[in-house]
């Protein structure tokens, strides 16, 4: 079956029946002869049953559809059915209950899928999208996070996940942030987007005092500078006095740096 492009998506047009438009994997545009559009779901719950459910409106891109349709798909391979029916009362409606507490791994995907649209696409790729992501999957080398629901990660698992990058991956600060960084604006981006329930927030001061391993040595020590006086004082003995001592103290005392002292030339 050919995969639906944006285009097609785009151009639906009502007609005097709904009509479906077909992607891979299950996924469709249900076109309604008001044109309301939305994207619907066939999958097949744990007790092998086909279902479907709806996944999106219209006003979202297909690229996006797509990343929550496998988000949908990973919750259902994983023996729990995305829309769970509760037995209603005498008084009460029937309920859906979505599930809003994916793994990482299913939020990493749907998140992908908004940021790096396929090729056929006519939605550009979000700038930095494969930088984003390259920093949220080096996170899976921490073994089981990918694999974690959201509400299974506190502050706890983020300092063991520190612990990991530092020891094992030898990962300097910045590095750390930067990935915890990357991944809690994942985070609130399923919030947002209501594929992670509200009540589970991203942690919050997670940042690691950053240290500068770079560190130079920008004007001389007491040391240095003696060492220095000495040797102007054996180059007077040996070729008379001239102004270069002089000079080097007073460039010294009115702040000279490091580097362009030691190459001063005084012709």
């Amino acid at each position: 079956m050919a995969k639906l492009r944006q285009s097609d998506v785009n151009k639906a047009k009502p007609r005097d029946t709904k009509y479906k438009l077909w992607d891979e994997g299950g996924l469709y545009l249900l076109v309604q002869p008001s044109g309301v559009k939305s994207y619907y779901l066939l999958y097949k719950d744990p007790n092998g049953k086909k279902r479907e459910i709806k996944i999106a409106d219209g006003g979202s891109s297909l690229q996006e559809a797509r990343g929550l349709a496998q988000m949908w798909k990973g919750t259902a391979a994983r023996g729990s059915d995305p829309q769970k029916k509760f037995k209603p009362g005498p008084n009460d409606r029937p309920k859906i209950e979505v599930v809003k507490d994916p793994t990482v791994r299913d939020v990493r995907n749907a998140y992908k899928a908004y940021l790096m649209p396929d090729d056929d696409s006519i939605i550009p790729p979000l700038k930095n999208g494969s930088k984003t992501i390259g920093q949220i999957d080096a996170m899976r080398l921490f073994t089981g996070f990918f694999d974690k629901h959201f509400s299974q990660i506190d502050y706890s698992v983020i300092q063991q996940y520190v612990t990991f990058a530092k020891s094992a991956r030898r990962n300097r600060e910045i590095t750390i942030n930067g990935r915890l960084r990357h991944f809690c604006v994942m985070w609130n981006w399923g919030i947002k987007n209501k594929l992670i329930s509200d009540r589970y927030q991203p942690p919050e001061n997670y940042k690691l005092q950053e240290k500068d391993s770079t560190k130079r040595v920008r004007y001389l020590t007491p040391e240095e500078r003696e060492r220095l006086y000495r040797a102007l004082d054996e180059r007077e003995k040996e070729r008379g006095i001239d102004y270069l001592k002089t000079a080097v103290i007073v460039s010294n005392y009115t702040g000279i740096r490091q580097n362009a002292l030691l190459a001063y030339d005084i012709g």
